[in-house]
């Protein structure tokens, strides 16, 4: 992985690099960084692209971010397991803590706060997430036959 973020940041930085002093005719007495080789190497992409060559920085801009979120998305991908688990335990203290068994109903249809005065621990005895709303549980092994 590191060979590819390598091989994917190296031609970003020069070509940015060349790009940033070229256009600012920062040639620091070179010709490949004067303002005069910039503009005819747009002109030659123009022409190769078919647009204006003021319009082709902008285009290799917008290449070079999908390229990067394509990079950062294989990155994240295969770097998940040392990310994801500390990112999840972020979020949980974050949202605060999570609430009580005591403090919610299971119905089998979804969560519900109890009511004022409903005596969990009498009602809702050795349910699991299959009991009905009834009081009858519901076998989850399936019958012999």
């Amino acid at each position: 992985m590191r060979t590819i973020l390598i091989l994917w940041i190296t031609p970003i930085i020069l070509f940015w690099g060349w790009y940033g002093l070229s256009a600012n005719d920062i040639s620091l007495g070179s010709i490949f960084l004067s303002r005069a080789f910039h503009d005819h190497i747009f002109r030659i992409y123009g022409q190769i692209l078919g647009m204006h060559p003021a319009d082709v920085p902008v285009k290799l801009a917008w290449v070079f971010f999908i390229d990067t979120l394509i990079i950062l998305a294989v990155a994240a991908f295969r770097w998940r397991a040392s990310w994801l688990p500390q990112t999840i335990a972020w979020a949980r203290s974050v949202s605060g803590p999570a609430p009580e068994p005591a403090e919610l109903v299971l119905t089998g249809e979804a969560t519900v706060p109890l009511e004022e005065g409903f005596d969990a621990d009498h009602d809702n005895k050795k349910t699991n997430h299959l009991t009905a709303i009834t009081d009858r549980p519901i076998d989850p092994t399936p019958p012999a036959g």
